[in-house]
């Protein structure tokens, strides 16, 4: 059995997709091989009207490679193998898909002899992370039994780069007096070496560092199969405002693909004030207004809890990033219980539509007179929608 050259390259990727036969991302369903072609054109070699007809064979249709990171690439060899008693047809469209088909030599002009086989390789490259990489081919041939062959590709898709514990790194709550530290670290089990080019938080009360790990360490993270890696100390200033407190670590590694990695940090700072409510989210400082017409706006009220003050709480200054809420506070005159007791009003006023919800959030800081909690902040989340059409 002799087997011929390679008869056609398959190249695909797991977010830009070029071939040279069908290839096409698996999402649990058939797809739809010939978009647009009229069922009673035929598609593929002809087919005898009579036999003696080949007959194709493939040991294997389907290859596992395991895992892989992002930025690898790989091919594989499958066999095609004419058992038939006539001359076996490989071929590949071009219509059955957007990639463009390249069809190399065959032992003879008229194909694949009885007993000999061809070689069909598929080559990939995988440029974005996905939970399970799986793509096919389809070749067509004059086989009436078998006239099209799927031959597919999986695989696991590994993160080049991996933060341990993932992100976000909790802070819990967070020191009035000194620094509170979170440790961690960025690693590999791919590379065998990666630098740090820069680590930097977007706020300045949070301070980064990192080293190398020693051959020691990572003999000791011996379950996360690491190759190489850093670890990451981050210490948070005690100076920063009571409530929840959130930060991003941006890490540029010397990585093209996947070589950027954002860690988010989350803890709470508590204090002397205490803030309760209706949709408010005390570990996140997030008042939820939902949704509502822009021309009515919407207000919500909190109560604050006042602790450690002999002289009456006040309402120093307002600071904002978008200035779309006003904010009011007054005292509970009727309250008997330990410290004082206000109502904190947050108010949409009426007018335009507008989104502020998550990352477009209004953040608000609040202006105390209270020495031990001079500063904190809000997080007020709404939708004012545009009247109905």
């Amino acid at each position: 059995m002799k087997p011929s050259g390679v008869v056609l390259c398959v190249v695909f990727a797991a977010a830009a997709l070029a071939g040279t036969v069908w290839v096409g991302r698996y999402r649990g369903e058939t797809p739809t091989i010939l978009k647009g072609t009229p069922k009673d054109v035929p598609v593929g070699p002809p087919i005898a009207a009579s036999g003696p007809y080949p007959t194709a064979v493939a040991d294997e249709l389907e290859y596992n490679f395991g895992a892989m990171p992002v930025g690898a690439k790989g091919k594989h060899d499958y066999v095609i193998r004419n058992d038939g008693q006539a001359d076996l047809v490989v071929m590949a469209r071009k219509e059955d898909t957007t990639c463009s088909c390249t069809v190399g030599e065959l032992s003879s002009d008229d194909g694949v002899k009885p007993g000999e086989s061809v070689t069909v390789t598929l080559q990939w490259e995988i440029k974005a992370p996905t939970e399970q990489f799986r793509h096919q081919a389809i070749v067509r041939t004059n086989d009436p039994e078998h006239k099209a062959i799927t031959l597919v590709v999986t695989g696991q898709v590994d993160e080049t780069l991996k933060l341990h514990p993932a992100s976000p790194w909790t802070l819990g709550e967070m020191s009035a007096t000194e620094p509170s530290v979170v440790t961690g670290h960025l690693v590999s089990p791919h590379l065998e070496r990666f630098d740090i080019q820069s680590a930097q938080a977007d706020r300045e009360t949070t301070k980064v560092e990192w080293s190398p790990l020693t051959p020691e360490q990572i003999a000791e993270m011996a379950e996360q199969k690491i190759k190489c890696g850093y670890k990451f100390t981050i210490a948070v200033s005690p100076d920063i405002p009571i409530g929840a407190y959130g930060d991003t670590v941006n890490i540029v590694t010397s990585e093209e693909i996947g070589g950027e990695i954002s860690l988010k940090l989350a803890g709470i700072r508590k204090g002397p004030l205490e803030f309760f409510g209706p949709n408010y989210h005390r570990e996140a400082g997030v008042i939820t207004m939902g949704e509502f017409p822009a021309a009515e706006g919407k207000d919500l009220s909190l109560s604050v809890f006042v602790h450690d003050l002999e002289s009456d709480l006040e309402l120093q200054d307002v600071k904002q990033e978008h200035n779309t809420v006003r904010i009011s506070m007054q005292k509970d005159e009727k309250f008997a219980g330990k410290g004082q007791r206000y109502y904190l009003k947050v108010t949409v006023p009426p007018g335009l539509p507008q989104n502020r919800q998550r990352k477009n959030s209004e953040k608000v800081d609040l202006f105390f007179n209270h020495p031990q909690a001079k500063q904190t902040r809000l997080i007020v989340d709404f939708l004012a929608t545009p009247p109905d059409l």
